[in-house]
C-alpha cells in the first residue's frame, strides 16, 4: 500500500480494520512519501551540483508517482512539492499557502469536478492548510510530550490534521475514531524506515539483486 498503492490482495477486513482506527492515510501514497523522497534524494545526491541534483530528484519523483498514476492523491503531492522545492533551490522565498493554493488551481483546472466530488482533495488540502496555520498554537499546547521517538512531533501532527477534517469525515463517513491519535503514534514512525529501506533495496538492485531482495525485506 505504502509504496505502489497496490490493493488488490488485501481483504476487506483489513481495509475496514484501517477505515475504522483512522489509520488509512498510513498507507496512502501522498505528500509524506514525497517529502521522504526529496529529503533523502537530497542528501545522497548533495555531491551534485544544484542543477543536477533538481533533475534527477525531479525524475526519481515523477517516475515514483508514475507507478500510482491514477492516484490523485500522490499527483496532487508531487506537484506541491516540487514546486516547493524548485523556489527553495532557488533561493526564493516562498509562501506556503501560495504553494498550496497554486497546486489546488492547477489540479481544479484539470478537473473541476473535483471540487465537489473528490473527498481525498477536500481532506488533503484541509488538513494541509491546517498544519501550516496551526503549528505554534499545537505545539505550545502539547509541548510537556517528550521529542524522543518523534512522539511529539507524531501526535501533534494527527491532531492538528484531524482537527480540521473531523467534520468532513462525520459527514462522508459517519464515524469518529477517539484513539486514532494514539494509533498514529504508534504506527507513523515506521514510515521513513519503511521508505527508506525500500530506496536502498532499489539502489543496491542494480548491482544484486538477492541483497537488495533481503535489504527490501527488513
Amino acid at each position: 500500500w505504502i509504496l505502489i498503492w497496490e490493493r488488490s490482495e488485501t481483504s476487506k477486513e483489513i481495509q475496514n480494520n484501517f477505515n475504522n482506527s483512522w489509520l488509512t492515510h498510513i498507507v496512502a501514497v501522498s505528500w509524506f512519501n514525497i517529502t521522504i523522497i526529496i529529503v533523502f534524494l537530497t542528501y545522497i545526491l548533495k555531491i551534485f551540483p544544484s542543477i543536477i541534483r533538481t533533475i534527477l530528484i525531479s525524475i526519481w519523483v515523477i517516475w515514483f508517482v508514475s507507478i500510482v498514476w491514477d492516484n490523485i492523491a500522490a499527483i496532487r503531492a508531487m506537484i506541491m512539492w516540487l514546486l516547493a522545492y524548485y523556489i527553495l533551490v532557488s533561493g526564493r522565498s516562498w509562501n506556503s499557502f501560495v504553494i498550496l493554493a497554486f497546486s489546488a488551481f492547477l489540479l481544479v483546472l484539470y478537473n473541476p469536478l473535483i471540487i465537489n466530488y473528490d473527498i481525498s482533495f477536500e481532506l488533503s488540502f484541509l488538513a494541509v492548510l491546517w498544519l501550516i496555520y496551526t503549528k505554534d498554537f499545537f505545539d505550545k499546547l502539547f509541548s510537556f510530550l517528550p521529542k524522543i521517538l518523534a512522539i511529539r512531533e507524531s501526535f501533534v501532527l494527527t491532531l492538528r490534521a484531524f482537527s480540521f477534517t473531523i467534520p468532513i469525515m462525520i459527514v462522508y463517513f459517519g464515524q469518529v475514531s477517539i484513539l486514532a491519535p494514539i494509533a498514529n503514534l504508534a504506527v507513523w514512525w515506521t514510515l521513513p524506515f519503511t521508505m527508506l529501506f525500500w530506496f536502498i533495496s532499489v539502489i543496491v538492485s542494480f548491482f544484486s539483486y538477492d541483497l537488495a531482495y533481503y535489504i527490501w525485506f527488513i
